[in-house]
């Protein structure tokens, strides 16, 4: 084998690189750019999961609230009890995602994997159905 003298090792990067080999300083530039952009983009999704599980848990809480006010304007102890119960769970389920938002992440998840399976399940049991073999 023959070893490449530095002028022919200069002439093939210059023609696999092009005008980018005459500034390599540009090229570690745009590397250490698209790791930063990188990073940027794997903490905005984490960061967007934590917004978005705090604006659930906002909700829940003025769901909770919403309802155990008209809980109070309710009429009759078996109404007044059903819907303060289901105040309690919205307010504890809104204190729960914000005191431990991973878990409330996996949980939403999970719900949300379980709704889509059978809503499939479901479709596939009406095209079964519908068929006429």
């Amino acid at each position: 084998m023959t070893e490449l003298s530095s002028t022919q090792i200069q002439e093939i990067r210059t023609q696999v690189l092009g005008a980018a080999a005459k500034v390599p300083g540009a090229l570690i530039g745009l590397g250490i750019l698209f790791v930063l952009l990188g990073m940027i983009g794997i903490a905005g999704q984490t960061l967007f999961s934590f917004v978005s599980i705090n604006v659930l848990g906002i909700f829940l809480f003025a769901g909770g609230v919403l309802q155990a006010v008209h809980a109070m304007k309710s009429k009759g102890w078996k109404s007044v009890g059903v819907q303060m119960l289901l105040a309690i769970l919205y307010i504890a389920a809104a204190i729960f995602t914000w005191s431990f938002p991973i878990p409330a992440l996996e949980a939403i998840t999970l719900w949300m994997a379980a709704i889509f399976f059978c809503n499939r399940c479901a479709a596939i049991n009406y095209c079964i159905s519908a068929s006429s073999f």
